[in-house]
C-alpha cells in the first residue's frame, strides 16, 4: 500500500489522481492529457470530427473562448525531462494555427516558445529538454497565439520523459510512438 497526500480536500485532489497512478506504472514517463488540464476561460467543446486523431481518441481542450489550458506535472525524480506535445491532425474542417507555450520548471524558471499545430498532428512532437526537481510541481501552459483566431487552437496532451540526471549533458534519446 502507498499513501500519498495530494491536497487538503478530496475535490482538490481529484485532477491529480490519474497522474499519481501513472507514476507507479511508468516512473520515468508521465503523460498529462487535457482531461485533467485546467481550462481557463469559457470552454466550447470540440466537434467529434477531430476526436479520431486526438490522444486517447478524444479531446476537450479545443475551445473557442478559452484563454489557456494548464497541464500540471509533479516529477517523480530529479533530472532532465524531455517535454513532448500531442495534438490532433489539422484538417480542412479544423485548420489549427500556432500555440504559445510556457514551460515552468526548475524552481521558478520558465521557457516560452511557439509550436505549429498545422503540421505533425496525431504524433508526439518534442518541445524541448528541461530540468525538474522531484516533488516540485512544474507545468505547461498552452494558449492560442496572440493575434490569431482562437478557434484554431487545440491543447491535447503533454508527456514528460526523464532522459538523464542533468540537462548539462544530454544523452541521445529516440522519440518513437507505437499506437
Amino acid at each position: 500500500f502507498r499513501f500519498t497526500r495530494l491536497n487538503d480536500t478530496c475535490p482538490e485532489a481529484r485532477p491529480q489522481l490519474p497522474q499519481y497512478l501513472r507514476l507507479g506504472q511508468h516512473p520515468y514517463s508521465v503523460t498529462v492529457d487535457d482531461h485533467v488540464a485546467k481550462i481557463e476561460g469559457s470552454p466550447w467543446l470540440l466537434s467529434h470530427q477531430c476526436d479520431r486523431t486526438a490522444y486517447l481518441g478524444k479531446t476537450r481542450a479545443w475551445v473557442f473562448f478559452a484563454t489557456s489550458a494548464v497541464f500540471d506535472f509533479v516529477p517523480p525524480s530529479t533530472g532532465c525531462y524531455r517535454v513532448d506535445e500531442f495534438h490532433p491532425e489539422s484538417k480542412r474542417q479544423f485548420v489549427f494555427g500556432e500555440a504559445d507555450l510556457t514551460v515552468e520548471h526548475c524552481l521558478g524558471k520558465s521557457w516560452q516558445g511557439t509550436i505549429d499545430l498545422r503540421h505533425n498532428g496525431e504524433q508526439w512532437n518534442t518541445v524541448g529538454h528541461f530540468p525538474f526537481y522531484a516533488g516540485v510541481p512544474g507545468k505547461v501552459t498552452s494558449r492560442a497565439k496572440a493575434g490569431s483566431n482562437p478557434a484554431e487552437w487545440v491543447a491535447d496532451a503533454f508527456r514528460f520523459t526523464k532522459v538523464s540526471d542533468s540537462c548539462s549533458k544530454l544523452p541521445y534519446s529516440a522519440l518513437m510512438t507505437l499506437r
